[in-house]
């Protein structure tokens, strides 16, 4: 392993990137390299920003670094362009002024200037520990060096010499980053893939493996990391110390030797002066010879760059998720390497100073001269002297107050030389002391005992308890005596030593008033609650000890403060501080009390009693001690970014808390692990601190019980906690109760709630807060699903547009509360509700000419032409089949696509499995069936003519082409087949003629067309005009072009006319709309001046009524003139003609009002025409009328009257006579009712015999769920709704009020919309298709004009009772999922209206009955889909009841059987089927296989989805019947649809 190297930075700005992908180290880079000046301006970079002007080195993103001024100079003019590689980059003029929040700033290269700005030596900074601290310097004085404060750790630790003589050891630790998540670190080791992750992929990849956690070690790993790091700061400095002794060698001073000799002739009687002198002389003479140290001294160098590396990184613990483990391998390596000097001689000094015990000093005294010495480095291990191993030993023992060890005796030099290690064993000792509180007076005196004299205690009382019940004399127990008592509360009675303090008789008893001396607390007792104590027990010293509470600052408490320490102290970790020594002749110690803080420190219990807020805890006293900490979400957006995510809170439009929706699952293991983990945790046993995190308990309808949280106030008095549930946004107050400490298992996944607010939107009113109805709207909206599209629009802070997920068009948050008038809206995002998704691709350019001609006429459509046709009415999607010119083109309407692709489908497997009927010869005209060599299909087709006696020409008329057959593949048409229209239409486009020739097209005409439509694939049609003879209807033609969907634009969708890019081309002229159109290749009919006359003189009323729907009313002759009263008369009329039938169930209509429950009014085409004639009839006559005065007129409820209404003249009808003079009348006409002046009204009428006209219709599908429209509901409709519709009747037409389903003028279906808009209102079917064309009669082709007959299902039930016969009409019931079976792209499921009926005494004897009887049973003759039958069980080996699901395999032998009572299907011999008898099919069945009323809209999702599906095995739901043949359904969980979050996400659609 080894670090993240720092790479170089190139000569042009480049800044590279190491294997982590950080900045390159510019201290490697060579000399003439101009990394400090902007390769621009050529200006030194700078460290800071100035008011003038900023040159921070920010990198683009080409990796090339520009100073800050540059860059904004460049944004500003327009010229935004990398100076080296002239690459260009974007930036938005609002993100001018926040450049470093868009590019990184250069930190090595901002680091290396502040480093050169502070510095004197101006010599490269090192990336190392400063090594030992001074507190250790004081520990490490034994090491060897008599004058230990001469040395410098720090100068010699960083100390670099001239001559780079030895290679710097990189410390072999990896911090990589996750290649999935690349701002994770790795750090865990999973033992099942031998393999290393971050925490998110462990979680997504690897849950449930074995794992090693790198960044966290064991509780005795840890104990023994902080003694390593001991060790390591003692090998420090003892490789400091060799460093310093081969320094010394190198240059060797006789002096050292001297002084020994000084000090060993100082301790001897004065005899040996003379001695002395003698090896002084001896000495002078002698030449040392010193020893090559070079390789030593490089050894030494390099093993103190490694360890002050490691020290280094210990220091990083607390600050960053590093990999502990691989820092706890590296230091046991560490601590073994090589750091003492020593040599083969036992000794380092070439000249060394000897002396033994002798008689004749002389003799012995005298100075060796060593040769040759050899020296080498052994590790701390290995040292063999008794005082070296005593040193190490008392540096290993670092102070504990909780820690009383004996220390092994020494001899008293050495003790002397440690006397600083004793010193701050000492201070610690003094310092804080964990203890508990065994009784409180008040604060100035309070019983305290060690916590670790407990146990001592626990074991005291015990044999005080156990100890005979001696009882003595009343004499025996004496004032001031310590003896047994009985302590008794009410619960529990505890044996205690207690001192008599007095002693009185309350009349009855002799009570002796005790003081339990281990408590503090003073309780009256009777004599048999005493008993004597042995000597010992009585002589021991109290465990408890009186303190009083410190108050330097000399607060005034209240005088029941006291009485809230209990509180504040109670389960909790407590300790203690004395203020002063501790003596035996003080009786009440001077304390500070402590309590344990959640973030690991203290909080002095004098300022929670102070009722203040927790202060900074006390500094931690060990450095390895870690405070758990939640790491911080690292998701950094861009404007711009799309995610998915899923809203957790919603507080008001500008605070919302997402999560990404990919670490959802993640998140839910670990609620599901928090709450196993802490549902039986005791309470938190510390004080809550401001900025700590913890769990909390909080209770919460979707989020859970136990909660991530982070601290954010603290109300000691209330003991109440205000906490931010860090993954989910929300804050609140909790008591201290529901708070649990965090562990380790829960701070590998980073804090999970992103905050966002909506952008583009602003308060109604700025200078309030955000009303409580626009919060309710929009988490009303959210709570429709919470998963939503998110893009970002702003960083700083993150603002966002929301999308609701809609399988055509996403619905955005932003513009739904402007829309609904809770916002207004400050930008272009809040403008748009519906946002389409893009449809198709933008087509390749062509240099062909018709290509070419196409764009161009696109472009001039595009840019200004305003198309009449695509504003009014509906158009609807056609897939064109082929085309002979624009006079002739034959199409399919999308509408019918699925059902003549199920109908081809059933064809091709009928005809495959069926036995053929052919004939001899056949007719011209006779309907067939081909089969189709080419495409391996077979056809429905005509015959149209005899080619020779074995073969035909027939024509396929669903596909528009002819083919020629021999007879041997032509068989009959099965009527079930013939059934089924021809789907093909004939249309031309209208409106236009042959720019050339008259009625003949050219052939660049032609080309463009077929341009047109090899080019796009989405056309749309809107009828114009019909010619009944040749059954062709003109059109107008449109092709889409999308605009591909942006981050924060919606796709845009443009139709450009076909018709209209004809003219525009100069291929073809503008010709009026003909009542006939032309048939194909033939000049287009004129209408000459008569006819036009004719239409003139007959007006919208005449036309209406030549129609034979109207044949049959009462009406005046409308060929006569004189019976239509037009003139404005008086008339007893009681009431005005009901309005005129739909003609069919298809029309564009203008809608005039909405009212109550989902009724529209509307007019069709012709009744709006006939209106406003009938508007500027009246109009024109009441202006110029003199009318009769109506100051006396009287009205009652119905009256027909005419009113004047802003100006204009409406025909209505009296409502409601209202006081002060008003009336409440219906304009007949319009269907709304207004409240006018009594005055306005007039008897005088026109047009008494024409209908009102106006006709309701009813929201189809569209239901309440408060079983009635509000108010508020009709405001919505009328936001969204449009002037033209187009209306599609659902069931009768003829009825009063029927149901219909409205289509906008955008082709958006209304009824599906208002259960968007409005949350309560549901659809029980799925959304319908858009629009219809008018009647069969203009799309069905005459080859199919006979066939009347309806589709029938082509199965049967097989004979079977079945107990649960499906209905439509029927409610929802309950069954039970027997399977899930996929065919195809549809999705069966076998129900059962039993959880199981197998093992019932009846269904017993069945079987047996059949096991007995099945070898008198023939083989199955008739092999065909239904068939019942006895099936033996390829897995039981039982013969069953079965029913014959599929014949596919039929020719291979083998088919598909449903087992009836066990709802499977197996793939079976033939040879296994046999007859069944009726006796056995009389016994009911219990499942059922119906097909799911849903649509497989992704292919790729279909193994998934039938995964998913499984899910639903053995469960039980509410079906509800959609068809009954075939047997369709749906199948719902309570009142959603089990799969309906497949719907929401456009993985499938119900049909």
């Amino acid at each position: 392993m080894s670090t993240s190297s720092l790479a170089s930075c190139t000569s042009d700005g480049t800044t590279g990137s190491g294997p982590n992908g950080l900045p390159v180290n510019i201290y490697n880079a060579s000399k003439d390299m101009t990394y400090d000046k902007c390769p621009r301006c050529k200006i030194q970079y700078d460290c800071i920003k100035r008011a003038n002007v900023t040159k921070i080195p920010l990198i683009l993103n080409c990796k090339h670094t520009v100073c800050e001024d540059c860059i904004k100079r460049m944004c500003l003019s327009n010229t935004m362009m990398c100076p080296i590689c002239k690459e260009k980059f974007s930036v938005f003029r609002s993100q001018i002024e926040s450049l470093s929040d868009l590019f990184q700033p250069h930190f090595a290269l901002i680091g290396q200037l502040v480093w050169v700005k502070n510095s004197t030596s101006k010599k490269p900074m090192t990336w190392v520990s400063t090594g030992v601290t001074l507190g250790n310097r004081q520990q490490m004085r034994h090491l060897g060096s008599d004058n230990i404060d001469e040395l410098d750790f720090e100068a010699e630790a960083n100390s670099e010499e001239s001559d780079d003589d030895y290679e710097k050891v990189q410390l072999s630790l990896v911090f990589d980053k996750c290649a999935e998540h690349s701002e994770q670190f790795v750090n865990i080791h999973c033992e099942e893939c031998y393999a290393t992750f971050c925490s998110y992929c462990f979680i997504e990849n690897h849950a449930g493996h074995k794992a090693t956690y790198l960044y966290k070690l064991t509780d005795s790993e840890m104990t023994q990391l902080d003694k390593l790091k001991t060790d390591i700061e003692v090998v420090l400095a003892q490789l400091l110390v060799s460093k310093k002794k081969v320094k010394q060698l190198k240059t060797f001073d006789i002096s050292d030797v001297e002084q020994d000799i000084k000090s060993y002739f100082a301790e001897l009687h004065a005899k040996l002066h003379l001695a002395e002198r003698n090896i002084r002389k001896r000495l002078s003479a002698m030449d040392p010879e010193v020893a090559d140290l070079d390789v030593i001294n490089t050894t030494l160098k390099s093993g103190i760059h490694r360890v002050t590396q490691l020290l280094n990184h210990f220091n990083m613990i607390n600050t960053r998720q590093l990999n502990v483990r691989a820092l706890f391998e590296e230091a046991q390596d560490v601590k073994d390497i090589s750091c003492r000097l020593v040599s083969e001689q036992e000794t380092l000094r070439p000249i060394e100073f000897v002396a033994d015990v002798f008689e004749d000093i002389e003799d012995v005294v005298c100075l060796k001269n060593i040769c040759s010495v050899e020296y080498s480095l052994l590790p701390i291990e290995d040292w063999s002297k008794a005082q070296e191993k005593f040193e190490l030993e008392q540096i290993r023992r670092k102070s504990d107050s909780q820690k009383t060890e004996p220390i092994p005796e020494a001899p008293t030099a050495i003790v002397k030389s440690f006397k600083h290690v004793e010193n701050q064993a000492k201070k610690f000792n003094e310092g804080k002391i964990r203890v508990v509180v065994t009784h409180i007076n008040d604060l100035n005196s309070f019983y305290i005992q060690k916590y670790t004299t407990l146990d001592s205690l626990k074991e005291m009382n015990g044999a005080i308890g156990k100890r005979g019940r001696k009882r003595a004399g009343m004499e025996e127990f004496k004032k001031g005596g310590i003896y047994g008592v009985s302590y008794q509360t009410k619960n529990s009675c505890h044996w205690r030593r207690g001192k008599v303090i007095d002693i009185f008789n309350n009349g009855e008893n002799i009570i002796y008033k005790v003081n339990f001396i281990d408590y503090g607390n003073s309780q009256n007792v009777t004599k048999d609650r005493l008993k004597e104590l042995d000597l010992h027990t009585v002589k021991r010293p109290p465990f408890a000890f009186e303190c009083k509470l410190t108050n330097p600052e000399a607060r005034v408490f209240d005088d029941k403060v006291h009485l809230l320490l209990p509180q504040i102290i109670g389960q909790k970790e407590l300790y203690l501080t004395f203020m002063h020594p501790q003596s035996s002749r003080v009786t009440v110690y001077e304390v500070e009390l402590l309590v344990a803080a959640s973030n690991g420190g203290f909080i002095s219990v004098r300022d929670l009693l102070n009722n203040t807020s927790p202060l900074v805890p006390d500094a931690k006293d060990s450095l390895l001690l870690t405070e758990l900490k939640l790491f911080k979400n690292g998701k950094r957006f861009t404007v711009g970014q799309e995610e998915t995510v899923v809203v957790t809170y919603v507080r008001d439009p500008f605070y919302i808390c997402v999560q990404l929706s990919h670490n959802v699952k993640i998140l839910q293991k670990m609620q599901a692990d928090l709450e196993k983990f802490y549902k039986d945790t005791p309470v938190i046993s510390c004080i809550p601190v401001v900025d700590s995190d913890v769990i909390v308990k909080y209770s919460d309808e979707f989020q859970g019980n136990w909660h991530r949280a982070k601290i954010i106030s603290v109300d000691v008095a209330s003991k109440k906690v205000g906490v931010f549930f860090v993954d989910w946004g929300q804050s609140t107050v909790v008591s201290w109760s529901n708070l649990r400490l965090l562990t380790e298992n829960f701070i590998k996944v980073e804090c999970q709630g992103i905050i966002v607010k909506l952008s583009d939107i602003e308060r109604l009113d700025t200078s309030q807060n955000w009303t409580e109805e626009a919060t309710d709207f929009l988490r009303e909206q959210l709570n429709k699903n919470k998963e939503c599209r998110m893009v970002a629009s702003g960083v700083e802070p993150l603002q966002v547009a929301l999308f609701q997920l809609c399988p055509l068009s996403d619905i955005c948050l932003n513009s739904l509360l402007v829309e609904s008038e809770h916002a207004i809206s400050t930008g272009t995002i809040s403008q748009t509700v519906f946002w389409p998704h893009a449809i198709q691709e933008l087509p390749q350019d062509d240099d062909d000419m018709s290509y070419q001609m196409m764009k161009k006429s696109e472009e001039v459509i595009m840019d200004g032409y305003e198309d009449i046709h695509l504003m009014t009415g509906l158009k609807l999607q056609v897939y064109v089949i082929r085309f002979d010119s624009p006079d002739l083109i034959y199409i399919k309407f999308a509408k019918y696509k699925e059902t003549e692709d199920e109908m081809h489908k059933e064809m091709q497997i009928h005809y495959s499995k069926s036995k053929l009927k052919t004939r001899s010869s056949w007719k011209q005209g006779e309907h067939c069936i081909v089969f189709d060599e080419d495409h391996s299909d077979y056809f429905r087709a005509v015959i149209k003519s005899a080619s020779d006696s074995n073969n035909y020409v027939v024509y396929l008329y669903d596909h528009v082409r002819e083919l020629k057959v021999s007879k041997k593949i032509i068989f009959e048409l099965d009527p079930y087949f013939r059934s089924y229209p021809c789907y093909i239409c004939k249309c031309r486009l209208t409106n236009i003629r042959p720019a050339g020739d008259p009625g003949k097209w050219s052939h660049t005409a032609i080309e463009m067309l077929e341009k047109i439509f090899n080019t796009y694939t989405t056309f749309h049609v809107k009828k114009i005009e019909k010619n009944t003879n040749d059954k062709m209807i003109g059109v107008i033609m449109w092709y889409s072009v999308t605009t591909p969907a942006k981050a924060l634009q919606p796709a845009k969708i443009k139709y450009v006319s076909i018709n209209q890019s004809l003219l525009e081309s100069g291929l073809a002229f503008s010709a009026s709309s003909l009542t006939n159109g032309p048939s194909a290749g033939t000049e287009p009919n004129n209408c000459d001046d008569s006819d036009i006359e004719k239409n003139k003189k007959q007006n919208w009323y005449d036309i209406i009524c030549e129609d034979e729907r109207y044949k049959d009313a009462d009406k005046p002759d409308m060929h006569d003139m004189s019976q239509v009263k037009e003139e404005i008369c008086i008339i007893t009329q009681q009431s005005w003609p009901k309005p005129f039938k739909f003609k069919s169930k298809e029309f564009d209509a203008t809608l005039t009002c909405v009212v109550d429950q989902g009724i529209f009014l509307i007019r069709t085409e012709d009744v709006q025409n006939l209106y406003l004639d009938v508007e500027t009839e009246m109009n024109d006559a009441f202006e110029s009328a003199t009318l009769l005065s109506n100051a006396n007129s009287t009205w009652k409820v119905g009256d027909m009257c005419t009113i004047a209404y802003d100006g204009k003249w409406y025909r209505g009808s009296v409502l409601e006579l209202l006081e002060d003079d008003t009336v409440s009348v219906e304009m007949v006409d319009f269907g709304s009712e207004h409240v006018v002046p009594i005055k306005s009204l007039y008897k005088n009428i026109m047009f008494p015999d024409i209908p009102t006209l106006v006709n309701k219709i009813q929201l189809y599908d569209v239901h309440s769920s408060y079983g009635h429209w509000r108010g508020e509901d009709v405001d919505k409709v009328l936001r969204i709704v449009t002037d033209q519709v187009r209306v599609e009747i659902k069931g009768d037409k003829d009825v009063e009020v029927p149901l219909a389903e409205i289509y906008l003028d955008n082709g958006l279906s209304l009824n599906d919309m208002i259960t968007q808009v409005c949350p309560h209102m549901k659809r029980r079917e799925c959304s319908v298709v858009l629009g219809s064309v008018d009647d069969l009669d203009v799309s069905v082709d005459d080859m199919s004009k006979d066939a009347t007959s309806e589709k029938t299902s082509a199965k049967l039930n097989g004979g079977y009772t079945y107990v649960w016969v499906p209905s439509s009409f029927d409610e929802k019931q309950k069954m039970f999922v027997a399977g899930i079976l996929k065919w195809d792209l549809t999705y069966n499921v076998v129900l059962s209206s039993a959880e199981d009926n197998t093992k019932t005494p009846e269904f017993i004897r069945l079987c047996e009955t059949v096991q007995m009887h099945v070898g008198n049973q023939a083989n199955l003759s008739k092999i065909e889909i239904d068939t019942a039958c006895i099936c033996l069980h390829p897995q039981k080996n039982t013969w069953c009841r079965a029913m014959v699901y599929d014949v596919d395999s039929l020719k291979f032998g083998f088919v598909l059987a449903f087992f009836v009572d066990y709802g499977m299907v197996e793939m079976v011999p033939i040879s296994s089927l046999k007859e069944i008898r009726s006796d056995w099919l009389e016994f009911p069945v219990h499942m059922q296989i119906a097909a799911i009323n849903v649509q497989l809209l992704q292919n790729n999702q279909a193994e998934y989805m039938l995964a998913q599906l499984n899910n639903l095995h053995g469960k039980s739901v509410l079906v509800e019947v959609v068809t009954e043949v075939p047997l369709k359904v749906h199948l719902y969980d309570d009142k959603a649809l089990c799969y309906q979050k497949f719907l929401d996400n456009g993985i499938m659609k119900a049909l």
